[in-house]
């Protein structure tokens, strides 16, 4: 699988897939992945929802091409 991008932008891709699959799976069936993962940890939890938020922003920089890193790595 080629990379696109730099390290950054590949871990906030990886982070919205998780954050897509927490959405998915509390809407269909009410699992809640984080807790499951984090052994129902609210501290640890809120930070994954924190880190998915700021990876969302993170992709849309790379969209827009303001990702410095990613224009060097091109």
């Amino acid at each position: 699988m080629k990379s696109e991008g730099c390290t950054a932008c590949t871990i906030c891709s990886w982070l919205l897939v998780l954050g897509g699959l927490q959405l998915g799976l509390m809407g269909f069936f009410g699992i809640d992945l984080f807790s499951l993962v984090t052994g129902s940890s609210e501290g640890i939890v809120r930070v994954l929802e924190i880190l998915v938020g700021v990876a969302a922003v993170g992709v849309i920089a790379k969209r827009m091409g303001w990702c410095k890193n990613c224009k060097k790595a091109s």
